[in-house]
């Protein structure tokens, strides 16, 4: 049902709405520091990487495969698009580029030398992609319609995770199942089938074992075109959260140069 990847891309007083913006334009200011902070050379840095075109045909349904722990980070059949979604906390249509972008594959293997957080894992894939493609961007920002992903009053409906392995998110049936999953990776998952960004205003810091079934909102068997309003019922009443929609700056992303062959390892 929903399938991470670009070709798949899924009211409140005045005083609340304020307060929104506000976080929103903090956000973005975040962005654009991350952002300078990539090109430079404080950036901590993997203690090893492997960047390599992937093998055509190694995944039958040529699926994007992203998954962290708190000392590596695995990219499997990934495009540079995506690499940079990951990275820099933005959803396909905030990046604009050369079109093998979304269409050339890779697979990437690093590990750190002491456990990371995700956080700090998207910061130094910043600065991979900077050494091993020779990435070069900068940012722009809109005002942009987007969700807002909220804990609702009576707690969230999510199990802590137990260990330390890999964060996953599996489409199964009409839904999915994740494990050591993070809320800032949900919000990312739920841009899919909202068709908006989804910013995650939780406060939750752990990562969680859940899953996500739209089947008893479903009216047949058939996927809808759009799955916007079913999602919203089923976050609400199977995790405890809740999305609302509000209006804010949004980050954008031009890509200003790129080599389409990673430099060696």
């Amino acid at each position: 049902m929903i399938v991470p990847g670009d070709k798949e891309r899924w009211s409140a007083p005045r005083r609340y709405l304020l307060l929104v913006l506000v976080v929103a334009s903090v956000t973005v200011g975040l962005f654009n520091l991350s952002l300078g902070r990539s090109q430079s050379q404080s950036i901590p840095a993997f203690e090893v990487a492997s960047v390599k075109p992937a093998k055509l045909g190694d995944l039958s349904d040529d699926r994007e495969d992203i998954r962290t722990s708190p000392a590596t980070l695995t990219m499997w059949h990934v495009s540079l698009k995506s690499c940079i979604q990951w990275a820099y906390r933005v959803n396909g249509f905030q990046i604009s580029g050369p079109g093998w972008l979304g269409s050339d594959r890779f697979d990437i293997t690093a590990k750190v030398a002491s456990p990371a957080k995700d956080d700090q894992l998207r910061l130094m894939l910043q600065s991979l992609l900077a050494e091993r493609f020779k990435l070069a961007l900068h940012s722009d920002q809109k005002e942009q319609q987007v969700y807002v992903l909220t804990v609702l009053k009576g707690g969230p409906k999510l199990h802590e995770s137990n260990g330390d392995g890999l964060s996953s998110m599996k489409p199964g049936g009409f839904g999915f199942t994740a494990k050591r999953t993070s809320t800032p990776q949900l919000a990312e998952y739920l841009a899919i089938p909202m068709r908006r960004p989804v910013l995650d205003r939780t406060g939750l810091t752990d990562r969680y074992d859940f899953a996500l079934d739209l089947t008893p909102y479903a009216t047949d068997n058939t996927q809808p075109q759009d799955m916007a309003g079913m999602v919203l019922t089923a976050v609400q009443d199977q995790l405890g959260l809740k999305l609302e929609s509000q209006k804010g700056p949004l980050a954008f992303l031009v890509v200003d140069h790129a080599v389409r062959v990673p430099i060696g390892n």
